[in-house]
């Protein structure tokens, strides 16, 4: 049952917020589908969810478990909320993964784990507009929102630190971007019909097209 999946999933995000650790820490990924899929309704139940183990149900936690199966269970689909995208648009794919990397680096230097900062998930969400978007509200809208929205618009870039002793050797740091391209100095492309340097097709009349040929580059007299 997705609505039962859906509850579950929100008391795991308030229930990892109260102890302030990774919602998986809570109950794994596998134990809400586990929960969705079995639906359990007595406590004995539980222990037979894959995915949960006695330590997950500790501390007032299987009742809670319990109480939000029977949330889910009750919720009228009217009532559920849409699906959630789980990509973006093809055009901001590399920002998840550079985001990524960066808050990456940013959960060790707070020392904590970096799926508090934001998981790929949260990201994907707070690219996509979600309205819920754990990005977009709390403490993490004012340590990350305003960064990856600036990355992803194109105001700031992250360059890599290379100055030997220095503070930030080796980290990504969050610029002001330049606005000025590097220019790669790429070699003009051969033409197709020249394998190393040998011609294979012919031209116009049966003869051979020379193999020192290269294919004219823009605005080079032909």
């Amino acid at each position: 049952s997705r609505a039962v999946a859906a509850r579950v999933a929100a008391w795991r995000e308030r229930r990892a917020a109260e102890l302030d650790i990774p919602a998986r820490f809570v109950l794994p990924d596998l134990a809400v589908l586990g929960l969705a899929g079995t639906m359990p309704t007595a406590a004995s139940q539980l222990r037979s969810v894959r995915g949960i183990e006695e330590r997950h149900l500790r501390g007032g936690n299987a009742e809670a478990v319990l109480a939000a199966v029977e949330e889910g269970l009750s919720l009228p689909a009217r009532l559920l909320p849409a699906p959630r995208r789980d990509d973006v648009d093809r055009n901001l794919r590399p920002a998840v993964g550079l985001v990524s990397a960066w808050v990456g680096q940013l959960g060790r230097q707070l020392r904590i784990d970096p799926t508090l900062l934001a998981t790929r998930a949260d990201l994907i969400s707070f690219l996509n507009g979600d309205a819920d978007a754990r990005l977009s509200s709390g403490w993490r809208a004012s340590v990350l929102a305003g960064p990856v929205r600036r990355l992803v618009d194109g105001e700031a870039a992250l360059a890599f630190a290379a100055a030997a002793g220095g503070p930030e050797q080796g980290q990504l740091v969050l610029e002001e971007r330049s606005g000025r391209p590097v220019r790669l100095d790429l070699p003009v492309p051969r033409a197709p019909w020249i394998d190393g340097g040998v011609a294979t097709p012919t031209g116009e009349g049966g003869d051979r097209v020379s193999p020192e040929l290269d294919v004219a580059s823009p605005g080079s007299p032909t």
